[in-house]
C-alpha cells in the first residue's frame, strides 16, 4: 500500500479505529512504522488498534517494545494501564 507520513497515518489509523476497520489501522500503521522506524505514537496507535482487533498479546507486545521509549516520556505505565482497562471493558478509545 502507499505510506503515508506520520501525521497522515494517524489520522488514517484514527478514523479507522472509529469506524471499526481494525484491520486497515493495524495494517497501516505497520507499514508506516516499517517505512519510517519507531516512533511511540504510532507504536501506541497500532498496541491500541491490536486491542480493538482482539489480539491482546500482539498489543501488549507492541507496547512492550516501546517500554523505554515511552518511560522516558512517562507514558508507559498510564497506557498499559488504559489498555488492561480496554481490555476488560467496551474497548473504546
Amino acid at each position: 500500500g502507499i505510506v503515508l507520513d506520520r501525521d497522515e497515518t494517524l489520522a488514517l489509523a484514527e478514523a479507522c479505529l472509529r469506524t471499526g476497520e481494525y484491520d486497515q489501522a493495524v495494517r497501516q500503521l505497520s507499514e508506516s512504522l516499517e517505512a519510517h522506524g519507531e516512533d511511540p505514537l504510532m507504536r501506541m496507535a497500532l498496541s491500541w488498534a491490536y486491542l480493538k482487533n482482539g489480539m491482546q498479546s500482539l498489543s501488549r507486545e507492541v507496547l512492550a517494545a516501546s517500554r523505554d521509549t515511552l518511560s522516558s516520556q512517562g507514558l508507559y505505565r498510564a497506557l498499559r494501564s488504559r489498555l488492561e482497562e480496554g481490555a476488560n471493558e467496551d474497548q473504546s478509545f
